[in-house]
């Protein structure tokens, strides 16, 4: 008897709000909610992106919106399957990326390019560039991955403003 594997589509959303109180962005720099010792810096938690945990999927595409304005900065959102509690890698708002740290690499899934954002109504907003799905395996007792998000352009963010990415995924 054969096993029937049914994938299923789903949007997983994740969404922090930017401290950004440092000023404009330079190009290499992490967007992140915290900059200060006293408030711990968050990566983008994408929960339940799979049905059980440690199973797999795929990120098919992806979408980011930021609540600021006419803004247009390339971003890159690299995927982990842990999260700020187990990463080396810093992730304080408006500070030069080591992104990843080399002792992170067996956590990487890997990265999503977006386009240059544009601005359409009250946000600015930029679709992925991937040219292939992005395979993932959750960690084991995990249902969630998690992503660190750096300029590759500079920028202004609104300070307090959010940026929220969306996964479109299968998954199974």
């Amino acid at each position: 008897m054969a096993t029937e594997v049914i994938a299923n589509f789903e949007v997983i959303s994740s969404t922090v709000v930017v401290d950004a109180i440092d000023g404009a962005y330079a190009a290499g720099d992490v967007v992140s909610n915290s900059n200060s010792g006293t408030t711990q810096p968050v990566t983008f938690d994408f929960d339940n992106i799979v049905v059980h945990p440690g199973r797999a999927g795929q990120i098919r595409g992806a979408l980011i919106i930021s609540e600021s304005e006419a803004i247009t900065p390339i971003l890159r959102l690299y995927l982990f399957t842990v999260n700020e509690s187990t990463l080396t890698t810093h992730i304080r708002d408006n500070v030069a990326a080591v992104c990843p740290n080399h002792a992170d690499l067996a956590y990487l899934i890997g990265v999503i390019d977006f386009e240059a954002m544009r601005a359409d109504g009250d946000d600015s907003w930029a679709p992925d560039a991937m040219t292939k799905p992005l395979p993932f395996r959750c960690a084991s007792g995990s249902s969630s991955i998690y992503g660190i998000l750096v300029t590759k352009s500079a920028f202004t963010q609104t300070a307090g403003d959010d940026m929220t990415i969306k996964l479109f995924t299968e998954r199974w």
